[in-house]
């Protein structure tokens, strides 16, 4: 047996009966997959790589059914939008919350412009673009009030740890790929929170991230799951992993799920092959405690290397970040927050210059 399948055996899935219980809304794997497969629609693509998509949704799913009505804009003029977007950060900041913004009518040689205009704004920071060509729509998420860098890059750097402490491994061996811009062709141009890809067999500029982190507030879950299905769908098989990571902060928590290609249980299989579907069978959830909740028998987290990896190493073995792992990471992230706000009430935590450096070092 290969190390992979190995690893699969030693860290298998909890039983389909397990899985009732994972969302945190009530719904099981099950729903929650087929919610976000059908709910989804395609993407576009603008200055990245171009994978092959493994599914087509249909352009009449439409983003803007998932935005609030007084936050689907038409669009005007970089300027302008930029101008309203500005207005719209505050507005956040003031309650400390990020939110979704969906413009449409964007001709697709402006959206180079608009960043631009962005960042003169000085705002293009807080913000993560989706570009969509069949719909010529913008989707802009706000990230005001969510510590999203800090989240991202400390959980990254978690994963990365691990790696160098596997035998003939170092810093070398993987990249941070950031908030870069990854395509579709055609179809959707998309950025994540963070992610990180092998350095041995991807080009950093242009090749998707082998694992990607998506960050949000508790009211856009569903947000969240759609982004993870995207990833998972659009890649080609490129992008293997997706962890989503909830902030709750009131009452102060995270929750993580870890997004796959799962068996789609509502369609039938063959003998060589059963259909696969993006979905989650693990979620953590960590309190203000740093108390860490969790499907039984499955308290750490589990990446095989290859997972991480496209080609497998005499030491290449499953990264596991422990449930004491998730525990000291996510008091540190709760005590950022708390010590940003005291510092500044009236500033969104996204406006407190973090010293990366000095947090990585502390986990």
């Amino acid at each position: 047996m290969s190390r992979q399948s190995s690893a699969s055996a030693s860290a298998k899935m909890p039983a389909p009966g397990d899985a009732k219980t994972i969302g945190d809304d009530g719904s099981s794997v099950a729903s929650v997959t087929s919610s976000v497969a059908n709910s989804f629609p395609p993407l576009s693509g603008k200055h990245s790589s171009t994978p092959t998509s493994s599914r087509q949704n249909t352009v009449s799913n439409n983003l803007a059914s998932h935005v609030p009505a007084a936050n689907q804009w038409k669009f005007w003029s970089p300027a302008r939008l930029a101008y309203r977007v500005q207005v719209k950060l505050k507005k956040c900041a003031q309650s400390d919350t990020g939110c979704y913004i969906f413009v449409f009518g964007v001709p697709a040689n402006l959206v180079e412009r608009i960043e631009d205009t962005f960042e003169h704004y000085e705002i293009r920071k807080q913000l993560r673009l989706t570009y969509e060509h069949a719909l010529e729509s913008l989707l802009i998420k706000c990230t005001v009030g969510i510590p999203h860098e800090s989240i991202s890059w400390t959980f990254i750097f978690k994963i990365a740890q691990k790696i160098c402490q596997l035998p003939e491994h170092n810093e070398y061996c993987y990249r941070l790929t950031g908030t870069a811009t990854f395509s579709v062709v055609g179809e959707r141009s998309k950025q994540a929170d963070g992610g990180l890809s092998p350095v041995a067999t991807r080009n950093g500029l242009t090749d998707w991230p082998s694992v990607l982190i998506e960050v949000g507030d508790s009211q856009h879950l569903k947000d969240l799951r759609r982004d993870a299905s995207w990833w998972l769908d659009h890649s080609g098989g490129r992008t293997r992993m997706v962890f989503i990571i909830k902030l709750n902060k009131d009452p102060m928590s995270l929750r993580l799920e870890c997004w796959q290609m799962i068996d789609d249980e509502s369609q039938p299989s063959t003998e060589s092959r059963k259909p696969k579907v993006p979905g989650f069978n693990e979620y953590w959830e960590i309190d203000a405690a740093g108390e860490v909740t969790h499907l039984k028998d499955h308290p750490d987290i589990v990446i095989l290397y290859l997972t991480v990896f496209d080609v497998d190493h005499e030491h290449g073995m499953p990264l596991i970040i422990s449930k004491n792992d998730l525990k000291l990471w996510a008091l540190h992230i709760f005590q950022d927050i708390t010590a940003a706000e005291h510092v500044c009430p009236q500033s969104s935590t996204s406006d407190i210059i973090i010293d990366m450096f000095t947090l990585l070092t502390k986990l």
